[in-house]
């Protein structure tokens, strides 16, 4: 059975703090942005602001520097508060050269790996863990820069635009850093500066692999953490983990296969450097080989990721940048099926919503390709059918999950959608498969309830239905077809037809025919 979320750390933690999103909703969503806090902030609260900040970035780089396991007191002596100030002090750009020690990074993993939840490593699921992470991706970035010799000009960028995001303006360099490393070291043009310090290539910063266990282990929480932050560029951390790599095998999977899951995840849903996670990607996917696949906890990881790319295919929603290719969607849906388990019922309707949101964005968007869209949704309406097939059997008839899964399948126009799709298709594109697997997903909706229960469940839908009932057969009505043109619109709409008869209409009442 899936690890599927129960919400158990709904409350705040007395040394972690606050789970993750009632974070992140008061600091990000709802709270005063960061360029707004540095606004109100006078001249003596910076003192006191850059104070704490070095102090504390001492002691983490002490613990970093220590060998062996954390002291029993260490959240006494690096508190949220000392994190908080550490993170802020980014807002200063004079400032980013205290980041400038791979110590700090050490340090902050050892900090992440004390974060659990239920027993497990979870740093993501608290802001203790995700401020610790927060701040080793910067100090990572700003090595990276130094070491290139661009902290300099990232200071002047920010110093320069003042009003942007600093965070953002930091990964864009970083970015652009990695992609001129990647680039250089693949053709092998690395400088000679740089060719001197290559006997250490992960610039003095101990416990990378530990880092890549944490990502790996806590995925789940990665993932959605993700979501919540997309505004902290990546590329830095993921290319100098994969620097880390070793042949080293942990149970069942490599530490490849693990960094190809992080890689994969974060890609999925970054927002600033996909230039960046596509070069590493192409690098690393080839030692991975054929062995790496996603490796997703339970369904609400699989709606999670769901979810980016939902976001990714819409069409007027930049958060995450394409190109998404429609083709990737039922691949995860293929590898969430043998999370469909007992005890996933909740994430269902919420899958489904997500799934069926992706086609509708791919469709609005306009950027697919016709064969290639009616072939992803074909493959969507296959796994859907699945699902549902799964679903008849486990629950019974009276089971709330049935109702569920039709308020989250038809609020989302799954009619409209489907005969969308039937009225992009020509004549001649050779796709008028796709009525069949059409058909036979609507059989499936039908087969969650009795027959006597289909008219009450469904009818609410029946305008949905009638209205492209009419519109089709008035095209084939009116228009002078061709024998072909006339068997294609006639199959088109026996499709329609036997769709409403299986869950609106109880007999042959309201149905068409083509003279």
């Amino acid at each position: 059975m899936g690890n599927h979320s129960n919400d158990s750390h709904t409350d705040a933690h007395p040394g972690w703090g606050r789970p993750l999103a009632q974070y992140y909703s008061a600091e990000y969503d709802s709270g005063p942005t960061l360029l707004d806090q540095k606004k109100s902030l006078d001249v003596s609260a910076i003192v006191a602001l850059r104070t704490k900040a070095r102090s504390g970035i001492q002691k983490i780089c002490d613990l970093g520097e220590r060998r062996g396991a954390l002291p029993p007191s260490y959240s006494k002596i690096i508190t949220l508060n000392i994190l908080e100030a550490i993170s802020k002090l980014v807002l200063f750009p004079k400032a980013l050269s205290d980041y400038a020690r791979p110590a700090l990074v050490s340090g902050c993993i050892k900090l992440m790996a004390a974060v659990q939840e239920s027993g497990k490593i979870s740093p993501f699921s608290y802001e203790y863990g995700y401020l610790c992470f927060r701040i080793l991706t910067i100090a990572m970035g700003v090595c990276l820069l130094e070491r290139s010799n661009s902290l300099n000009l990232a200071a002047s960028n920010m110093i320069a635009e003042p009003l942007a995001d600093p965070i953002i303006l930091l990964s864009k360099l970083v970015e652009q850093v990695v992609q001129i490393q990647i680039r250089d070291e693949d053709r092998g043009l690395v400088d000679n500066s740089y060719q001197g310090h290559r006997t250490d290539p992960l610039l003095g910063i101990v416990g990378l692999p530990a880092l890549l266990e944490i990502l790996y282990v806590d995925r789940k929480a990665f993932s959605i953490a993700l979501m919540h932050t997309n505004t902290l560029g990546l590329a830095g951390v993921f290319f100098l983990l994969g620097r880390s790599l070793t042949n080293e095998t942990h149970a069942a999977y490599t530490i490849v296969e693990m960094y190809c899951e992080g890689l994969w995840r974060y890609s999925n849903a970054s927002a600033w450097d996909k230039v960046a996670t596509h070069l590493l990607t192409d690098r690393y996917r080839e030692l991975a080989k054929s062995t790496w696949k996603p490796t997703f906890v339970d369904l609400e990881d699989c709606v999670t990721i769901l979810r980016a790319s939902e976001i990714a295919l819409a069409p007027h929603d930049r958060r995450i940048p394409g190109p998404f290719d429609i083709s990737a969607i039922p691949v995860l849906m293929g590898f969430a099926m043998p999370f469909i388990e007992s005890g996933s019922e909740a994430f269902l309707p919420s899958f489904l919503d997500t799934t069926i949101s992706c086609m509708w964005n791919a469709i609005l968007g306009g950027q697919q390709p016709l064969d290639r869209m009616v072939d992803a949704v074909r493959d969507n309406f296959y796994h859907i059918s699945k699902i549902l097939a799964c679903v008849a059997r486990q629950f019974s008839f009276d089971d709330p999950i049935h109702k569920q899964i039709i308020g989250a399948s038809f609020k989302k126009d799954l009619f409209d959608l489907t005969a969308t799709l039937i009225m992009m298709i020509t004549p001649r594109s050779g796709n008028s498969y796709f009525f069949k697997d059409a058909q036979n997903l609507f059989s499936k909706f039908a087969k969650l309830f009795s027959s006597e229960d289909l008219q009450d469940t469904f009818g609410d839908y029946f305008p949905d239905w009638l209205k492209y009932a009419d519109y089709i057969f008035s095209c084939a009505s009116t228009l002078e077809l061709s024998k072909e043109d006339e068997d294609f619109f006639t199959e088109a709409i026996r499709c329609w037809n036997a769709i409403g008869e299986l869950c609106i209409i109880a007999d042959t009442r309201g149905a068409l025919t083509l003279a």
